[in-house]
C-alpha cells in the first residue's frame, strides 16, 4: 500500500486500524471499487501493513442508480429525518416548492398540514406505516416566508426507511402535482354555480330530463 497517502500511514503506524474505499484497474482496463481494511501488525520483528480488499464495485453501481432514480425522476422526493426534518430533496421538489426547506423546519409542526387534519396521517408514517395522503393545498410562503407564494396542490404518498433493527429512521415522501387538475375542476365548479344561479334567477319553469325521461335539473 505504498499509494497510501502520508496522513493514512502515520495514522497506521500510531496503532489505528483503517477502513477505506479506493479504486483500482481491472486487468482489461475497467474499473474496480474496493473497500479496504487495514492495519499494522508485527511479526518476526518487522512491522507490516495487513490490508484486506473486498470488491464493491457491484454496490457502489447500485448506490449510483438509486441516486440518479432520486434526482432524475419527475415527481418531487423529500427525504426526512425521524423528526421531520428534511435531509435531502431532489430538483423535482425545488421546481414544485421554489427552494429548499431550511434546516430548522420540520414538517410534522407546520400548522397548514393540521389544520387539513393531516396529524393523524403524519402519526401513522411515524409509526412505520406507508401512508396516501389526500389531496393537499401547502402555500410554502404561509410556513417559511422566504419561500414561494404560491399554493401548490399535490397528491403524496410517504413510507418509512428502517434501521438495522426494523425501526422507522427515515421517510421519504413523493408528490405528483395536480395543482392544474385542481385549477381546471374549480373552474368547472364556479361555471356550474353560475349556471345554476342564472337558471334559478330565471322567471320560467325549467326542466331537464336525460334520455330515460329522468329529472336531472329543475
Amino acid at each position: 500500500l505504498s499509494h497510501l497517502v502520508p496522513e493514512k500511514m502515520e495514522r497506521l503506524r500510531s496503532g489505528e486500524s483503517l477502513r477505506f474505499e479506493e479504486q483500482h484497474y481491472h486487468k482489461d482496463g475497467h474499473i474496480i471499487h474496493c473497500e479496504v481494511a487495514a492495519s499494522m501488525m508485527v511479526l518476526n520483528g518487522r512491522t507490516h501493513i495487513v490490508a484486506f480488499h473486498r470488491d464493491v464495485t457491484e454496490r457502489k453501481q447500485a448506490e449510483r442508480h438509486i441516486e440518479e432514480i432520486v434526482t432524475k425522476n419527475p415527481m418531487s422526493i423529500q427525504i426526512l429525518d425521524k423528526d421531520g426534518f428534511t435531509l435531502e430533496v431532489n430538483d423535482s421538489f425545488k421546481s414544485l416548492f421554489g427552494s429548499v426547506p431550511p434546516p430548522g423546519y420540520s414538517i410534522f409542526d407546520d400548522t397548514q398540514f393540521a389544520r387539513q387534519g393531516l396529524s393523524a396521517i403524519f402519526d401513522r408514517l411515524r409509526a412505520g406505516e406507508i401512508v396516501h395522503f389526500p389531496d393537499v393545498c401547502f402555500n410554502p410562503h404561509d410556513s417559511l416566508p422566504d419561500m414561494e407564494d404560491v399554493p401548490v396542490w399535490t397528491r403524496t404518498i410517504g413510507f418509512p426507511l428502517h434501521d438495522s433493527n426494523g425501526r422507522p429512521e427515515k421517510f421519504v415522501l413523493m408528490h405528483e402535482n395536480i395543482t392544474d387538475r385542481k385549477q381546471a375542476e374549480e373552474r368547472l365548479n364556479d361555471e356550474r354555480n353560475l349556471l345554476i344561479m342564472i337558471i334559478n334567477a330565471i322567471p320560467d319553469e325549467i326542466a331537464v330530463k336525460d334520455l330515460e325521461r329522468r329529472f336531472v335539473l329543475v
